[in-house]
């Protein structure tokens, strides 16, 4: 982490330690939505480290989520995000869902930085409270 702010990068190490995606993914939100475009882009711009326990679809998230908010806030998009490798086989549905007409649902309307890496989530996904 650096000078306090909680980078894309920190997210996916402290998923390498042990710590929780679900619960840090806020904590890197609040640092971006926070912050100016310049401190916005250092938050984003490094590829995160790529580590033997972290599930792949993590890293494929991560990707999703620095492409849309960087898309929706002007800044740059960082290279890195549009690796092949950053795009699931399979369709993953948020919340893992089964029900076919909320998978949809999510078709429909998620954001496109997510749909092309096979990844559907509701719009609101990347909301603060």
């Amino acid at each position: 982490m650096k000078n306090d702010l909680f980078t894309i990068a920190d997210l996916i190490q402290y998923v390498h330690q042990g710590k929780d995606f679900y619960f840090y993914c806020p904590v890197f939100l609040d640092s971006f939505y926070s912050s100016n475009d310049e401190i916005k882009y250092e938050l984003i711009k490094d590829e995160p480290k790529q580590y033997d326990n972290v599930d792949h679809f993590y890293y494929c998230d991560v990707a999703g989520i620095v492409h849309k908010l960087a898309n929706d806030y002007n800044v740059l998009v960082p290279d890195w995000v549009h690796k092949p490798e950053y795009v699931l086989k399979e369709a993953y549905y948020q919340r893992n869902t089964k029900n076919k007409i909320l998978q949809e649902y999510y078709k429909k309307n998620s954001p496109h930085e997510f749909k092309i890496r096979n990844i559907f989530v509701d719009t609101n996904s990347l909301d603060r409270v």
